[in-house]
């Protein structure tokens, strides 16, 4: 459905729905004031007021181009579905603690996987991925073509220009995929997100400190506490690992924690150190800020670690001393 420019142009990708729940409590209820929430930088500072109806946002982040020039709006809309749904399941079944059904979650795990697919941060790390391989398929091309220049035929067999061909991508499609990435790749890694979650164990943590848990501007959070072990090239995480564990803040009092291990599927109170302990992971995880319901702030929270003794750097650093490996 094509749209005139002004119709939904400023985009959350940040559910405004789901930040409401960090309103702060303690507002005076007034016609006159407008319910606010806590903005800070990803560092602690900044601490400012905000509302959720203009935060996170960005012009047309997810309107796909019509053919005609128009702004085809479908996105936005479905989101608007995906949103009410969640909202109504987290005011319903969670604020209750009632668990959801196999129907329910689904919609669940739909939003948490869009939430981590329709940000701004999932939008820039996939530009500069797709733009990297674009720039270095331009270089083939033109190497290509001074080598035909000079008389040398080459041909890789692979579409340099552009292709629907099935053998590839080519430059075209690489640069669509540069430029709108979330609006190209949301469906298929949506789905394939929720299929792999929704065999995974979920558990709902509960907990009624003033200040809860906090959220950011990338509220889903992809974490393997053993990463620390493995290569630095093999850290990145992904839902394959035994061990990842994907954390959501449903609002101050609740966050979800969906891992592979043979977890309880319940509502559980948890402590007020696993409460700090999931602050300084999003606020880690955050792409520039968090939001929050109070305007408090927790040194825990920017605690810097050290690396653990028997992490791979220092694995491979007793093993360089004890002259069991060369250092290259």
């Amino acid at each position: 459905m094509a749209k005139k420019r002004n119709t939904h142009e400023a985009q959350h990708f940040v559910p405004q729905s789901y930040m409401k729940a960090w309103n702060d409590p303690s507002a005076p209820a007034s016609p006159t004031v407008s319910p606010f929430l806590w903005v800070f930088n990803a560092d602690g500072s900044n601490c400012q007021k905000g509302h959720a109806k203009s935060l996170f946002t960005e012009n047309d982040i997810y309107t796909v181009p019509a053919p005609d020039g128009g702004r085809d709006l479908y996105l936005e809309h479905g989101f608007s579905t995906l949103e009410d749904k969640f909202t109504r399941l987290r005011n319903l079944k969670f604020n209750k603690r009632i668990w959801p059904t196999e129907e329910e979650m689904v919609w669940v795990m739909m939003f948490v996987a869009t939430a981590r697919v329709r940000t701004q941060a999932f939008r820039d790390f996939h530009r500069k991925q797709w733009g990297g391989l674009r720039e270095r398929l331009e270089e083939m091309q033109s190497a290509v073509h001074a080598m035909n220049a000079r008389g040398e035929r080459v041909n890789f067999g692979t579409p340099l220009e552009g292709s629907t061909s099935g053998r590839g991508l080519g430059i075209e499609e690489l640069r669509q995929l540069e430029q709108f990435p979330v609006q190209m790749m949301i469906g298929s890694n949506a789905r394939a997100i929720v299929s792999i979650l929704m065999n995974m164990r979920i558990a709902v943590l509960c907990t009624d400190d003033p200040i809860g848990f906090v959220t950011t501007d990338d509220p889903c959070t992809w974490y393997n506490p053993q990463a620390y072990k493995l290569s630095p090239m093999y850290r990145s995480p992904g839902l394959g690992m035994k061990d990842i564990q994907v954390t959501f803040p449903i609002s101050p009092r609740q966050c979800l924690l969906i891992t592979h291990d043979n977890l309880a599927q319940v509502y559980f109170d948890a402590p007020i150190e696993v409460v700090n302990e999931l602050n300084h992971r999003h606020i880690a995880h955050a792409n520039e800020r968090f939001i929050s319901c109070k305007p408090d702030l927790l040194s825990t929270w920017f605690e810097k670690f050290s690396m653990p003794e028997d992490s791979w750097e220092n694995e491979r650093a007793r093993k360089i001393a004890s002259g069991e490996i060369k250092d290259f």
